[in-house]
């Protein structure tokens, strides 16, 4: 005599069939933290992306249109050389290229109002940076100003400032 068992067609943990109540809560809950987590992430990344983008960074706050392509003066102890131009407002620094990316030692440069012939800004000479010499302002201005923009030799060798006589 032969005793047989009949064969179960389904297992009971299959994917086929649902799982127990638990197990689906459980699975509810990991999502719904996952998306929490996920959502977070998102506004936090989303803050310092702002963050970033509302940070005052350098820039050029005008040029002239000349390419400073050959010298165009060299000034001796106690000579100034000035250029008239509207020096936008926020302007913090102006850089001025001298021959051989020279640091202009012994140079001043101001920034006279035109209208008031008063002195809005001035500064000593800095760095190098783009080969032209950094006048940073102690200030950057608070408006335009229709200026005339100077350089002035104090002390030491004069070198040549390059811009373009076209």
């Amino acid at each position: 005599m032969t005793l047989s068992e009949q064969l179960r067609t389904e297992d009971p943990s299959s994917p086929s069939s649902p799982p127990p109540r638990g197990a689906r809560r459980g699975r509810r809950i990991v999502l719904a933290v996952a998306m929490v987590v996920a959502l977070a992430a998102t506004v936090l990344l989303g803050v310092l992306v702002v963050q970033g983008l509302a940070e005052k960074q350098p820039r050029r706050s005008g040029t002239n249109s000349a390419f400073p392509s050959e010298p165009v003066a060299r000034l001796a102890r106690g000579q100034t050389l000035c250029q008239i131009a509207i020096v936008p407002r926020g302007t913090g620094a102006i850089e001025i290229p001298f021959e051989g990316a020279a640091r202009a030692v012994g140079t001043r440069l101001e920034v006279r109002d035109r209208s008031t012939k008063r002195v809005v800004a001035r500064a000593g000479a800095g760095p190098v940076r783009a080969r032209a010499t950094r006048y940073t302002l102690s200030r950057p201005l608070p408006r335009d100003v229709d200026a005339q923009v100077c350089v002035r030799q104090l002390r030491g060798r004069g070198d040549a400032i390059l811009g373009s006589r076209e």
